[in-house]
């Protein structure tokens, strides 16, 4: 059964965020598989491991194009990917201590997380970039 499944409704218009969003899709995918198989717990880790290391440098590439094009909303987004990886580690630990972790808790939260920040924080940010691209254009011809 395929949990995280990218489609081009989710493209938000930036190919090399596009790109990172559906590896963040194929990682999410495998950390759900690895918690159907609670028996395996150090492969659950190792995949939502695997998934942070990628959110962080997901993250650090949009908070550099944010910073770099002057992005007003960029101090929002950057607590919000905080945030998120505040909340990932935490499932994290849990799973590598074995304490009480809902499979279906995860999987939804990632689920959202994905689709909710990718859907309105990215896409909004996507739109700020290209315009913001399109004004310096103008400003460059004249």
């Amino acid at each position: 059964m395929i949990y995280f499944k990218w489609t081009s409704d989710m493209e938000i218009g930036h190919p090399e965020i596009d790109k990172q969003h559906t590896r963040l899709f194929l990682l999410g995918e495998d950390v759900v598989e690895s918690l159907t198989n609670f028996d395996e717990k150090n492969i659950a880790v190792a995949h939502l491991q695997a998934f942070i290391a990628f959110a962080q440098e997901h993250f650090k590439y949009e908070e550099g194009l944010m910073r770099s094009a002057s992005y007003p909303g960029a101090d929002q987004h950057a607590r919000d990917h905080a945030s998120l990886l505040t909340e990932l580690i935490s499932h994290c630990r849990r799973v590598q201590w074995g304490q009480n972790t809902n499979p279906a808790s995860l999987t939804d939260f990632l689920w959202n997380w994905l689709i909710l920040h990718i859907d309105l924080a990215d896409r909004e940010l996507v739109v700020w970039l290209k315009s913001h691209e399109l004004d310096s254009r103008k400003s460059a011809r004249r």
